[in-house]
């Protein structure tokens, strides 16, 4: 039987979802494309530093031609999830953290945006 993690996700091929999983299938659909839509792609890079001892593992770092940003790929979204996004949003401007797109999944490999900071500059990430 495959292993559930806390909240109840089953974890697929050392990601902590099915959804994060098929995303980063997505990602590197789109690192292969002709022309590339992005240069590369990281899962779980180094988790960025909110306040104090307060870290954030992020899913993905994203890479393309003239941009960084951060994905992060949301199934249920947690109290957890929700206080770490607001500490983002309201350190964000301090200039030491990259744009973040929030996703989640509506349909297979199909993800939609449910929230972003910093993202203004940014073409929409194909998703």
């Amino acid at each position: 039987m495959a292993r559930r993690n806390k909240y109840n996700n089953i974890r697929s091929f050392g990601y902590d979802s099915m959804a994060e999983r098929e995303y980063s299938e997505v990602l590197e659909l789109l690192r292969l494309a002709d022309p590339p839509e992005i240069v590369s792609f990281q899962h779980h890079p180094p988790a960025a530093v909110l306040v104090g001892s307060v870290r954030w593992r992020i899913d993905f770092l994203v890479e393309t031609e003239k941009h960084k940003f951060y994905v992060e790929v949301k199934g249920m979204p947690t109290s957890d999830y929700k206080v770490k996004l607001e500490l983002y949003r309201s350190i964000y401007d301090q200039g030491n953290l990259l744009p973040l797109f929030v996703v989640k999944k509506y349909a297979l490999h199909r993800y939609k945006i449910i929230d972003s900071i910093g993202t203004d500059e940014i073409r929409e990430p194909l998703i």
